[in-house]
């Protein structure tokens, strides 16, 4: 009987062991997965948040894949291989909701202002024919990959009067841009900063037309931050988390001029030049969001044909 109580005795205490060291392995973190384009809109707050430590502060990993568009971006968060993205163009968002609503949520949008160094332009050879916009009928002009510049595009230049039918839209990633518009394959580019910087100061092309989006709309919200709705329900902290340290790098971005230019340089490896003319995006977070902006976007969006008719945003934006 002795024996049998020891035997016992012994088995419970393993059992208890076995318990506690169970319990004791920490659990694996979730690797929160994120999806943007090699851009200034979407790279630079990344850069930032991930050079200042900001995701580490906040007690996250997270791992970057990098897409040559917003349409791919947005179809990887829609199909839930990433969680979040710093900055794609809201029409693919758009026109989700349209077809298939509560997919992801509004953490973020773009704030594009009419400056006097435009974010985006479009621009020429300097010794180019083309001086105006009636200068690109029949011409080829390049075009960021994706649906939004050139859908952008074709909106402007009905406005203006012109017959976009006649103009080809070659698309063409960043890497490329200026690359063939000084081969002459394109005849004019819109382009995004820094592109638009490089091509002014170290090349010495010429503006046609600035700021497309921001004289559309003053302060576009052309660009937003999403969040998968999917990845806010299976992982909430996480989602709360990841929001606030990206938030972070928007307003360091406000706030640190300097070091921010400094940190551009060093990731798209421009000139000290460029780095000084260069205009930065700025972003506007779930806090400072103006809906009426955003359903201002939705009514030029209607009025060039881009959609049908205005999804409901109501629950639309994420509040953390």
């Amino acid at each position: 009987m002795k024996k049998i109580i020891t035997s016992i005795i012994v088995a419970v205490v393993i059992v208890v062991a076995i318990v506690l060291v169970t319990k004791s392995k920490p659990t694996e973190s979730y690797v929160v997965k994120i999806g943007n384009i090699p851009i200034m809109l979407s790279k630079l707050p990344l850069e930032i948040a991930q050079q200042k430590g900001f995701f580490k502060d906040v007690g996250i990993t997270v791992q970057v894949t990098e897409l040559a568009s917003s349409n791919l971006v947005s179809d990887a968060l829609l199909r839930g291989d990433v969680d979040i993205t710093p900055e794609i163009s809201i029409l693919p968002f758009i026109t989700a909701e349209i077809i298939d609503q509560g997919k992801a949520k509004i953490f973020s949008v773009t704030d594009l202002a009419i400056t006097d160094a435009p974010f985006d332009s479009i621009i020429a050879k300097s010794d180019s024919k083309i001086n105006n916009l009636n200068d690109l009928q029949g011409k080829k002009i390049g075009v960021f990959p994706g649906t939004t510049a050139t859908n952008i595009l074709k909106l402007l230049f009905k406005e203006k009067g012109l017959d976009s039918s006649t103009i080809q839209f070659i698309q063409l990633p960043p890497a490329q841009q200026l690359t063939a518009l000084s081969a002459g394959s394109i005849d004019a580019l819109h382009a995004y900063e820094p592109t638009v910087s490089i091509a002014l100061v170290d090349n010495k092309m010429k503006r046609v037309y600035g700021a497309v989006y921001a004289e559309r709309l003053n302060h576009s919200p052309i660009g937003a931050g999403l969040l998968s709705t999917k990845f806010i329900s299976e992982h909430p902290s996480e989602a709360k988390k990841v929001v606030r340290a990206l938030n972070r790098a928007y307003d360091y971005m406000r706030t640190n001029d300097k070091e921010t230019r400094e940190i551009a340089q060093s990731i798209f490896k421009f000139s000290p030049e460029v780095s000084i003319a260069v205009s930065l995006p700025r972003f506007n977070h779930s806090s400072q969001i103006d809906k009426e902006v955003v359903n201002k976007l939705l009514d030029m969006f209607v009025l060039g044909g881009e959609i049908k008719s205005k999804p409901d945003l109501t629950n639309a934006f994420y509040q953390p």
